[in-house]
């Protein structure tokens, strides 16, 4: 009797297995396609950018650049050079409206002025990320002389007396093409530092009094699923933020700041080590 009975016991256990087995079938399969599909959200967010014929293109241009919960993902960055200045203020106020974080490339000189040095802080503690545009953005010194690494790392300096962040990077003034020669880009390397250029050109410094120009030229330049935006410390560029910002939204961005552990390569030589 105890045998019979024991052997309806392990009857019954076979039969629940097999009838449990789909299902764990079925939660296994769902919870490894969760994985993959995060897993391929930030690879993709880690595919370095191509410049081709004259402009910066996905490497995959055909495939997303990131997947989340189903849906194709866009990112922009905002980045904003020559600062630190008196539209600083205003430029935070908007970002702090808006619920929107950006990268800023400051000028070691105008970060020696006191008087800038709560609103470089300010920047720093409201999430953005603070990086250096060299001391001088003087051509001819830079790159003819080859001091710019020299004044990137003297501008850093600076800043961690300012907000004691050191960042990696950087953004060389006109951009990396065609200063930044192999030897220049050698030492930026062996210096630590990485760098960006831009996908998109506002040419805000150019138009400084038509603000719907400005506008227009970004809204022509916007098409990758991934977007760095060339912007500078000027009364034109305060004036069209919202609109930009409302616009970039609009078509699906997520507005962020440059993140270290999530760098990505944007320079004019498709450097990947930069």
């Amino acid at each position: 009797m105890r045998l019979k009975w024991g052997k309806s016991r392990l009857h019954t256990k076979r039969v629940m297995m097999i009838a449990i087995m789909p299902i764990l079938m079925i939660v296994c399969f769902f919870g490894v396609k969760k994985f993959y599909s995060h897993a391929e959200a930030v690879a993709s967010e880690l595919r370095p950018i191509t410049y081709v014929s004259g402009g910066i293109e996905n490497r995959r241009e055909k495939q997303p650049f990131a997947v989340f919960n189903g849906q194709e993902r866009k990112i922009a960055y905002l980045t904003f050079d020559d600062g630190p200045s008196r539209f600083l203020p205003e430029i935070l106020d908007i970002l702090h409206e808006y619920d929107v974080k950006a990268t800023f490339f400051m000028i070691g000189n105008n970060l020696k002025k006191d008087s800038r040095h709560d609103d470089v802080r300010r920047a720093v503690n409201e999430g953005h990320y603070v990086g250096v545009h060299s001391m001088t953005h003087d051509f001819q010194r830079l790159y003819k002389e080859g001091y710019a690494v020299e004044e990137m790392l003297e501008a850093k300096e600076i800043l961690y007396g300012i907000t004691g962040t050191s960042p990696k990077l950087v953004r060389f003034p006109f951009g990396s093409y065609p200063g930044l020669n192999e030897e220049l880009r050698d030492e930026t390397i062996a210096a630590g530092l990485r760098t960006w250029d831009w996908t998109v050109d506002s040419l805000d410094w150019k138009y400084p009094n038509d603000g719907e120009k400005v506008l227009e030229n970004v809204q022509s330049q916007i098409r990758r699923n991934r977007e760095v935006i060339l912007l500078h410390e000027l009364a034109v560029t305060v004036e069209i933020l919202p609109e930009l910002i409302s616009y970039l939204k609009e078509q699906g961005y997520e507005l962020r700041a440059y993140c270290e552990s999530r760098h990505f390569t944007v320079n004019k030589f498709n450097d990947e080590r930069l």
